[in-house]
């Protein structure tokens, strides 16, 4: 077990855990864009989506203009698509139709009426399995389940819904860091760790990769994917709100190492930083930058 400061020991850049539509709104989810080529390539699919939509308003054209619309940041040109999903469309599933009422409401659109037969209950474990009941295999449902479950004392109910979710979706990336998160919460890291290093999406996400780095810690075990973390960082296609919780990972892997590194990556995490990732590096500026 490696000897660790007071201030690595209390502060890690574990994954936090909110709702799936808490978390959409901060950005979390957005597909990592690549710096130069994205705009070009991901705008021609963009306009494809929004092609479709106009020659076939459906469900699945909707959706799929709903979710393009976020990660472009074109979400004016989606909201009759996002009206319909929430209005009209009462198969799509519950993720879909949350994500189109948060982009509804970050664009100011009010809508008169919901025909959500969920919102009849209060925010909690009600109301999603509510959720569930229209969709049994939304695993995005489940991690929410799992999240208000938490919050209420029910850990081993929690523990069964979250496994649900990662049956479903076991490269999911909000999946696996809520997992991760639970499983930490639940006093067994080494568990949380084993759920991100199987997955094969951990290698080539961001954000699963600075959660590998941050939860091996926790678990006393050496990092497996910090090559990976530096092979990304180095290409340079990522964003910096994409990577700026792995650079603040790989900085905190440094605070008895690299002084220049930790110092190179933390100023990294600063430029566009979560705010997990914002407080992880001021206080790595106020304990280790002199």
């Amino acid at each position: 077990m490696s000897i660790l400061s007071p201030w690595q020991q209390n502060r890690r850049l574990i994954p936090r855990w909110r709702t799936f539509a808490e978390t959409l709104l901060d950005g979390e989810l957005a597909s990592a864009q690549k710096k130069d080529e994205g705009y070009k390539s991901s705008s021609s699919d963009f306009l494809r989506r929004l092609k479709n939509w106009r020659l076939s308003p459906d469900l699945i054209t909707a959706a799929e203009l709903v979710e393009a619309s976020i990660v472009e940041g074109r979400e004016s040109e989606a909201l009759d698509a996002a009206r319909r999903l929430v209005l009209t469309e009462h198969n799509a599933t519950p993720a879909i139709r949350r994500q189109a009422a948060s982009l509804l409401k970050r664009n100011g659109v009010k809508l008169e009426a919901s025909n959500d037969p969920c919102l009849r209950f209060p925010n909690g474990p009600l109301r999603e399995r509510c959720k569930l009941s229209i969709n049994i295999y939304d695993s995005l449902a489940w991690v929410d389940l799992a999240f208000r479950q938490t919050l209420t004392g029910r850990s081993s109910g929690a523990m069964r819904s979250m496994l649900v979710a990662l049956g479903l979706s076991p490269d999911n990336r909000h999946v696996l860091r809520s997992a991760a998160r639970l499983f930490i919460h639940l006093g067994d890291p080494e568990r949380a760790h084993d759920i991100l290093l199987r997955s094969s999406a951990t290698k080539f996400d961001p954000w699963l990769l600075s959660a590998e780095i941050s939860v091996s810690e926790l678990a006393s075990r050496t990092p497996k994917t910090v090559k990976a973390g530096l092979g990304l960082l180095e290409g340079g296609k990522f964003n910096l709100h994409q990577t700026s919780e792995l650079t603040g990972a790989l900085a905190t892997l440094e605070i008895h190492g690299n002084r220049k590194k930790l110092r190179r990556f933390f100023r990294l995490s600063m430029q566009a930083p979560t705010g997990n990732s914002l407080a992880q590096g001021s206080l790595g500026f106020s304990n280790y930058w002199n």
